[in-house]
């Protein structure tokens, strides 16, 4: 694992780190151990500053994959027991403590409530033994380690003391006190603003955990996975008698897609029970499709040979021969409901519920037995199917979970696949999607799919077809920010500013604070000439990004086509003033000091300089530059260079008639005056 950039954040070490998480993404998605199946460590401090692995003795030496740990007395017998979380099975240890040192104390802390809070979180403890000077240090805190918050007991270990002399105890709040009488072997309340502890009483019936030995399953590769929120089921393609369709109408269940392959041993030995149960099966109200995976991999089987087989076990239900594309959506269907990366065997089988919804993944051979239950519980409660989707009993504390298409086409588009993902998402809204919500849930889920539909078709280059589609999504969810902003920029790109103006101001009501839609807004309003309106807007973000000469600029040439020409020339002084070569802003300023027609205004000997020295500077080449110089001239009676710095221009730009219209005006010893609105 890579570690976090510290002082060096160019590309080459931001990729490293990247580069990192996604390969620890993958040792997660594909059930891997990222820390190599290594045991569990336990270091015993031997007083002398060395430490000794004690794994082993302590039995602490778990082939976990740990990751949290919390401290606890959890029987009150006055030693630390350990509770800790794996990733891996089992995620919950309890680990007693048996050891025979009791000599300790406990207090748990109560704060005031006013200017300390309750749990005294923050509080440091000082505990002072008879005879010592060097206190044990403890503190409260509300979290320990990864994910992990100890008891808010605190717990002194006191090894071979006698008897303890004081404990000082530093609130949050700032105020120390010191707390007298303590003993050892007990625990106490200590609560803020009161010297004298209160001893805390072990509850009485308190049963001491037995020991147990964990007893994992047996490992295997076949697995069930009942849902308890469901996911459309994508289009799949087959093969019936040499003809190439879709399985579409079929989808609608109860019904069981199986994969299989001649060549495999459970497959066959799968298809035989169902064909022998097929009474019961029928009767459960479950119809089974066999797809063929023969023709994928002409090495190991054909289709000629799996139609016989099927004929030899008299296999009752629908069979067709399986498409690579089929077997790719349903890989990535469990991918995207399973969020695990790892390959779809043979067999494997999908259960669909009466809308085409999966329903099941079975991930291996699964009996009979196991099937009718599953179609028995197909139209349970949301409630009925979190009970059926765990192997034990419990509480849930939050609501159940709803299963988007995003996951599912999320997983097209990873897999270059961009098609099929329009394809699901457009099949997903048109059958009816999210039915199941409240109708104002319902509509904010519909347009979230259109987003995505519509950044999909973005990227396919289906312009109109997205910003239909974006539409579509602002009609259901007018406030939607993205939509709004994705919306503008895609009017802007094809010229309709006055439409991205509309979709702009609408992000700008959803939040005002947008930075993003206020410069958009403010660039769409300058390239629609609305200069007085963009002001406003350019002014904000200005005020919020002062240093970025970039945008300070635009606000200085939209203050100056604005017909706001003094606030223009103090803009483009601030530009200057945080990049000396922004020579446009220098340019700005000389084109109002030799053009404006407000005499107070103009003063051609600064803007000859200016124009002097942008010309010196980009060695006679700029066309903009050499015309600014001659209107320099002009103002100052300089008609014959006027003429010549003109002509250079024209000589840059032969094309530019403006230019050319000047070069008649100087010659007639006239200066040019800007026009103002």
């Amino acid at each position: 694992m890579s570690q976090s950039p510290v002082d060096d954040f160019s590309p080459e070490k931001s990729l490293v780190y990247e580069q990192g998480w996604k390969a620890l993404n993958r040792l997660l998605h594909e059930d891997r151990s990222f820390s190599g199946h290594e045991k569990n460590c336990a270091y015993l401090n031997t007083g002398d500053g060395t430490f000794a692995d004690a794994s082993y003795v302590t039995g602490l030496n778990f082939p976990d994959d740990g990751r949290g740990l919390a401290l606890v007395d959890w029987d009150f017998d006055g030693d630390l027991d350990f509770w800790t979380t794996n990733r891996t099975a089992p995620r919950v240890r309890l680990m007693k403590n048996t050891s025979d040192s009791k000599a300790f104390t406990a207090v748990r802390l109560e704060g005031n409530g006013k200017n300390t809070n309750r749990d005294a979180i923050g509080a440091r403890l000082r505990l002072y033994l008879k005879g010592e000077s060097v206190p044990r240090v403890r503190s409260l805190r509300a979290s320990e380690g990864f994910l992990s918050m100890s008891s808010n007991w605190i717990h002194f270990g006191l090894g071979k003391a006698t008897a303890i002399d004081r404990l000082e105890v530093d609130w949050p709040g700032g105020k120390t006190e010191t707390v007298g009488g303590l003993e050892l072997g007990a625990f106490y309340l200590v609560r803020q603003g009161n010297a004298k502890p209160e001893r805390w009483t072990r509850p009485a019936g308190l049963v001491p955990p037995a020991p147990s030995q964990p007893e994992l399953p047996q490992e295997s590769d076949a697995s069930r996975a009942f849902l308890a929120t469901r996911l459309q089921c994508p289009v799949l393609p087959i093969t019936e008698n040499g003809t190439a369709r879709d399985l579409d109408k079929e989808l609608s269940g109860p019904v069981l897609i199986n994969l299989w392959a001649s060549w495999c041993a459970p497959c066959v030995a799968e298809l035989a029970e169902w064909s022998r149960e097929a009474e019961k099966i029928s009767a459960a109200g479950l119809r089974i499709i066999a797809l063929n995976t023969d023709a994928l991999d002409p090495d190991t089987g054909n289709a000629a040979e799996a139609v016989a087989l099927l004929k030899k076990i008299k296999f009752p239900f629908d069979h067709f021969e399986a498409q690579e594309q089929t077997v790719q959506n349903l890989n990535l269907l469990q991918r995207a409901v399973l969020d695990r990366w790892l390959p779809l065997p043979v067999p494997s089988s999908f259960l669909l519920d009466q809308r085409g919804y999966l329903a099941a993944i079975y991930r291996g051979p699964v009996d009979v037995a196991t099937l009718i239950q599953d179609v028995t519980n197909l139209n349970g409660s949301p409630d009925e199917l979190r009970v059926h989707a765990v192997p034990f009993v419990g509480r849930w504390i939050h609501e159940a979970p709803t299963a988007s298409p995003l996951g599912l086409a999320t997983q097209f588009v990873d897999y270059s696949q961009p098609d099929q993902a329009l394809n699901y998402l457009r099949r997903y809204i048109r059958t009816g999607g999210g039915s199941h919500l409240p109708e104002s849930e319902r509509r904010s889920h519909h347009a979230d799919i259109l987003f995505v539909l519509g950044a999909l078709l973005e990227e396919d280059k289906q312009i109109d077809a997205a910003r239909e589609v974006y539409k579509e999504a602002a009609a259901l969810n007018p406030d939607d920010l993205r939509i709004r902003t994705d919306l503008s920029r895609l009017s802007s790109d094809s010229g309709n500013l006055e439409e991205a103006e509309k979709q702009l101001r609408e992000a700008l009501r959803i939040n005002p604070d947008d930075s993003n839609s206020q410069r958009m807004l403010a660039l769409a309003l300058a390239q629609q000439q609305k200069y007085a309106e963009a002001v406003p807007h350019f002014k904000t973000l200005v005020e919020g990004s002062p240093n970025d000469d970039k945008l300070g600029l635009q606000f200085a040439t939209v203050l100056d086509r604005a017909n706001l020409p003094a606030e223009a020339i103090e803009q483009y002084k601030r530009v200057l003033g945080i990049n000396p070569k922004t020579f446009a802003a220098a340019n700005g300023i000389a084109r109002i000091r030799a053009t404006h027609p407000d005499p107070a205004l103009r003063n051609g000997q600064e803007a000859l300089i200016l124009a002097q020295r942008l010309c010196q500077m980009t060695d006679n080449k700029n066309a903009d530059f050499l015309d600014t110089l001659a209107m320099a001239h002009a103002e100052l009676g300089e008609f014959d260079a006027a003429v010549i710095a003109v002509r250079r221009a024209a000589v840059l730009k032969p094309d530019n008639p403006a230019l050319l219209a000047r070069i008649a005006l100087f010659e007639a010893k006239q200066p040019f005056r800007r026009a103002t609105p």
